[in-house]
């Protein structure tokens, strides 16, 4: 090993670009013989290099250069304060979601009318890909998904237009349909709650109403604002049954006679000298107004039938904070909305509200905050990943001022990506920030070949224009084909489907530009800068006192450990020669004493694995080919599971209880609930929303356990507490940290739900038994008893009221019906005729309900019978057929298994036809987006070949290079499984890149080795032997030990902090910063070794041959 090669020629460097010319044959090895050098140029010249003219031009204008990198670093600062801030990027779908209400209706009722014929409308909608709805009492919603290739926009108008037709056609008192743009997650990112000493419930919820709503609603983004907690106003005309019973009045037409008595239309218009609008109003202004109106007949006014009350519609639900009741505002967003800008705009607002003295308010839900504290993690971890990579420069190359300046390639390339990014139209979000995080110890690799290789001509006193022009030009090629082999790993990525496109383009559009940048600083900015007079450090400068602490911490380490151990070093005359054939013939011969921090040492190190590759070159040969062969194995074999980012610092918690509970005995439920739950020692505060049946709690952490093992511990705690709660059942929306659960939902669909409920029964006793699940979650509750009148056939004809007469007869007097709307404040209030009747009076007075017939009145009873029936709380529907839902819990990713089951159960169990079942969409598509990114790391591998064979002019040389790959790549997928047991998107896409970082270093390897024998044959066609040819491999790649270590561990160290950033995206990033960090470590000996040692094989084969 410690054999000197024979010299002859001069001593080139192997700084000579991929390109550089090699051989008349370029595919000498394809042609078994060693690389040989057979050019018509001499060394100096530069036939098939750049041109140095354009080089000494950039040298010879550095203000020029320096004024373009200014406006550079001046339109990214500018673009900086108007960048869009969210955490995900833009979805790469897009959906409307159709409200329509019908107080006081069943969900059967709901879904007949209202639901059915609006799913038949939007059918026809074009690009529609899922359409979904749910059916429950009073209320229908429709959700309509799309691809997103148009406005959002665009669709809402195309969907008004389709059910405007259709919604003529409802009942009168149902309400107009509104669309909205849809959001998978229903729940509210922001909320705040109202106090007062001297208002009761229901004047807070009046105030939040007429001055609090609409300012709230108004911001871009939001979908809904709902009020909870007391009781909205409205006006009450509430009739006597028994009056009119007794006068055979029908209520329809009292309500027929108040609604046209309250309107405003247009009538037309007059033209005598000026054009003026003719209009009837015919507006209630008040209540005496509304008293005195006279009734359907004439004769009397309404007040003679009816009782005129300014009133609160019967409660619907309670919000509660720490026990507390109160009013709560809660807000809600557009998917494509930004959760920190709508709830920076939600804060502001509540902020510059003038709320009277006695009103207090409190957040008690803000989303942006998490959101905010993970792209700060991100922020930070990019600045700590800078930093470290310039301390890890400075110990390395041990000049300050040096150091500065090639550090200044991260912040001129960061700040310059943000003028690109607001070109691109892409704002900053976690995958932006990953991929500045990402890129900190990856931006200053161009600028480090730059400046040791400039410094060095300093050191040796050739810095002349022209030897400085040639560094440049030798290093343009090289730096511009790794920096491109980087970057091509990202074309696949272009061409895939929207979603997935869509969600890592920006990540690319990032890196690539700061790439780009980097390679432009270090290629026109930093020569400029690097000048002997702002080089060299004053004894006393604050540089060098840097560096004399540095270098005590040092020898205190030698001391330690041995003489040998980070041992400073001259750069070795290989290291020397990298700067070309003119600085070397200039250049003073130094000794291979050493090449950096740690010389002896690294030295020695690295000719004991080189003689071990050597020698034991069949083993590791073997080795890396079960490496290959294993690598799509492990693709194939690991669970790929598209994960979901908890956004939340609060936990969610959904508690559903058995149909027919009223609100009242729910409260007291959740009384339970809140006080176990404040309790709890990880708990900070609890907030309540309640409704019938069912409710969500908010839960507070402390601050300690926010986030990782103690949020899932508290999670735990909690879990465990509340479920002796009967009849209650609480379910988590998420999973922890530290015990990761998974979970796949499945949709049963059929015509009758009384045939798919014991599938589903049946289904889930069976799947319970598959290894790694731990429960199955029902999203569907009981059917609610109700109690069905079912009229005589023989009534009308008998001179009773006809069925739906009498429906609607019941309807007003039970229910009530908002007939008209009343414009007496800022807000309009509903104007409801109703009866005296109240749920409490039981089923005895419902039978003898007075109703009119023939020329008196009778007992409800006798025109009927009642009949206790079950109807469901819920109705969905998948695509125009009824569904229902459940959610398998896994504490192992074995969703394919459970999948397996189901087929298996419906082959083997279920004999109706008309029952089948669908997995959920957001899983189908996370496994398609998988798929296309498996694809796409293949097709990143190919890409890469094909580009080495352009720069190498070889077939067999890149295939040195794409050796080397498989390696990192299974170690960063081993690491990956064995932490998080997943194959997740993100990880695809780190593996993708992964590949680019290691094929770089590799291509230079083989680079400096082509040119290194080709120097060395000078002229002849072989090398006379193996020992030869070892000794010139062994100096070329030692040569490349101390760059390959730099880059390598300012990578690495860069990564650190973005590996434990946390935060609520962190699954997006830390990914990435394991398969990068154990990727890149593992690059470090397979580049430095295996690539000699493949290269080494090839030639021997060529010598053989002779």
């Amino acid at each position: 090993m410690s054999k000197k090669r024979n010299n002859r020629g001069g001593d080139r460097r192997s700084s000579e670009s991929p390109t550089s010319p090699t051989s008349e044959n370029p595919d000498d090895f394809e042609q078994g013989s060693v690389p040989t050098l057979s050019r018509n140029t001499g060394p100096g010249e530069s036939a098939q290099r750049p041109s140095g003219n354009i080089y000494r031009q950039i040298l010879g204008r550095p203000m020029a250069i320096f004024m373009l990198a200014a406006v550079i670093v001046q339109l990214g600062v500018v673009a900086l304060v108007q960048l869009p801030i969210s955490l995900l990027p833009k979805a790469g779908t897009s959906g409307i979601t159709v409200v329509t209400r019908y107080p006081g209706t069943d969900p059967e009722t709901v879904e007949r009318l209202l639901t059915i014929p609006l799913e038949r409308s939007l059918s026809d909608l074009a690009g529609l890909k899922h359409l979904m709805s749910e059916s429950r009492e009073g209320e229908s919603r429709i959700h309509a998904i799309f691809e997103a290739d148009e406005p959002i926009q665009i669709r809402i108008n195309q969907a008004s237009e389709l059910i405007q037709p259709v919604a003529g056609m409802f009942p009168r008192e149902v309400n107009r349909p509104y669309i909205v743009e849809y959001s998978s997650n229903d729940q509210p990112i922001f909320a705040f709650s109202l106090s007062s000493d001297q208002r009761n419930l229901d004047s807070l919820r009046a105030y939040a109403d007429e001055h609090l709503k609409t300012h709230f609603s108004k911001i871009n983004g939001v979908t809904e604002v709902l009020i909870t907690g007391g009781n909205p106003r409205e006006i009450q005309v509430v009739m006597d049954p028994r009056l009119l019973a007794s006068r055979s009045l029908d209520p329809g037409a009292l309500a027929r006679s108040i609604s046209p008595a309250n309107t405003v239309t247009s009538a037309g218009s007059i033209d005598h000298g000026q054009v003026r609008s003719v209009n009837i109003d015919s507006a209630i202004e008040d209540m005496e107004e509304l008293q005195t109106l006279p009734d359907y007949i004439g004769s009397t006014s309404v007040s003679h039938w009816t009782s005129v009350e300014d009133a609160h519609r019967e409660p619907e639900s309670i919000s509660r904070t720490d026990g507390e009741r109160r009013v709560t505002v809660y807000i809600k967003r557009a998917a494509s909305a930004s959760i920190l800008s709508v709830t920076e705009q939600a804060a502001e607002t509540l902020n510059g509200l003038k709320l009277p003295p006695d009103i207090k308010h409190t957040v008690t839900l803000n989303q942006g905050e998490s959101v905010a504290e993970s792209l700060q993690s991100l922020v930070n971890a990019c600045i700590q990943g800078t930093v470290i990579s310039i301390l890890v420069m400075f110990v390395f190359l041990r000049n300050g001022r040096l150091t500065v300046f090639t550090a200044l390639s991260i912040p001129f390339s960061v700040l310059g990506v943000f003028f690109f990014l607001m070109l691109a139209d892409v704002g900053l979000h976690a995958m932006t920030l990953s991929a500045l995080a990402l890129s900190a110890g990856i931006l200053i690799d161009n600028a480090i070949v730059v400046s040791e290789r400039t410094y060095r001509l300093y050191e040796s006193g050739t810095a002349s224009l022209e030897n400085r022009a040639e560094v440049l030009s030798r290093s343009t090629v090289e730096l511009m084909a790794g920096t491109a082999t980087t970057l091509i790993t990202f074309i696949p990525i272009a061409f895939l489907s929207g979603p997935t496109k869509d969600r890592y383009m920006d990540f690319v559009i990032t890196i690539s530009a700061a790439l780009i940048l980097s390679l432009f600083f270090a290629l026109f900015v930093l020569p400029n800068t690097l000048r002997q007079s702002w080089l060299i450090e004053r004894p006393h400068s604050l540089t060098a006192r840097i560096r004399s602490i540095v270098d005590g911490f040092i020898s205190q380490v030698r001391s330690i450990f041995g003489s040998g151990f980070l041992r400073p070093g001259r750069p070795s005359s290989r290291a020397a020669g990298a700067l070309g054939p003119v600085e070397q013939r200039n250049a003073p011969s130094v000794s291979h004493s050493g090449f950096g921090v740690g010389a002896p040492a690294t030295k020695a190190i690295f000719s004991k694995g080189f003689e071990f590759c050597i020698n034991h070159w069949r083993k590791l040969a073997i080795a890396n080919g079960i490496v290959i062969l294993s690598l799509p194995v492990l693709f194939w074999m690991a669970p790929a599971v598209s994960g979901s980012t908890n956004l939340d610092r609060t936990l969610h918690a959904r508690v559903s209880l058995p149909t027919g509970i009223h609100l009242e005995r729910t409260a007291q439920i959740f009384d339970r609930l809140e006080s176990i739950a404040t309790k709890n020692h990880f708990v900070k505060k609890v907030d309540a929303k309640i409704e019938k049946n069912q409710g969500d709690l908010y839960i507070t952490l402390v601050d300690d356990v926010r986030e990782g093992s103690g949020r899932e511990r508290a999670r735990e705690s909690l879990n465990k507490e509340l479920s002796v709660v009967r009849p209650a059942f609480v379910h988590f929306d998420e999973g922890g940290n530290e015990d990761k659960t998974y979970s796949l939902r499945l949709s049963f669909l059929g015509s009758n739900y009384a045939e798919i409920k014991p599938a589903i029964d049946g289904f889930s006793k069976q799947v319970e038994s598959v290894p790694g699940v731990s429960r199955v979650i029902y999203h569907f509750r009981e059917p609610r008893i109700y109690l069905d009148f079912q009229p005589d056939q023989d009534v009308w004809p008998r001179g009773g009221p006809r069925p739906a007469e009498l429906a609607r007869s019941m309807r007003y007097y039970m229910t009530g019906s908002v007939i008209s709307k009343l414009h007496w404040t800022s807000r309009e209030l509903d104007l409801r005729l109703k009866g005296d009747w109240k749920p409490s009076m039981g089923e005895q007075a419902l039978m003898s309900f007075p109703v009119a017939y023939q020329e008196g009145s009778t007992e409800l009873r006798s025109l009927g019978e009642f009949k206790e029936t079950k109807g469901e709380p819920t109705i969905w529907r998948d695509n125009k057929r009824r569904a229902l839902s459940i959610s398998v819990e896994m504490k192992d990713p074995a969703h394919e298994k459970v999948i397996e089951a189901i087929h298996e159960f419906f082959n083997e169990s279920v004999d109706n036809p008309d029952l089948t079942f669908s997995v959920s969409r957001e899983y189908r598509e996370g496994q398609g987006q998988i798929q296309e990114l498996i694809l796409a790391v293949v097709v990143a591998l190919v890409l890469i070949y094909f580009v080495l064979g352009a720069l190498l002019e070889s077939l067999l040389r890149p295939l040195i290079v794409m050796l080397t790959i498989p390696v990192p790549m299974a170690a960063g997928l081993g690491a990956q499984l064995l932490v998080d047991g997943t194959l997740s998107q993100v990880a695809l896409f780190a593996l993708m890149m992964l590949g680019g970082l290691t094929a770089n270093g590799a291509i230079i390897m083989v680079s400096t080795i082509s040119q290194e024998l080709q120097d060395s044959v000078s002229g002849q066609q072989t090398f006379p032997d193996a020992m030869a040819l070892i000794s010139t491999i062994y100096e070329s790649a030692l040569s490349r030990v101390r760059p390959i270590l730099i880059t390598c561990t300012t990578t690495i160290l860069g990564m650190v902090p973005l590996m434990f950033a946390g935060g609520s995206g962190s699954a997006l990033w830390q990914p990435v910063a394991l398969i990068t960090i154990v990727g890149t470590l593992i690059s470090i000996p397979t580049v430095l070794l295996l690539t000699p040692m493949i290269f080494y094989l090839l030639s021997l084969r060529g010598l053989k041959q002779l």
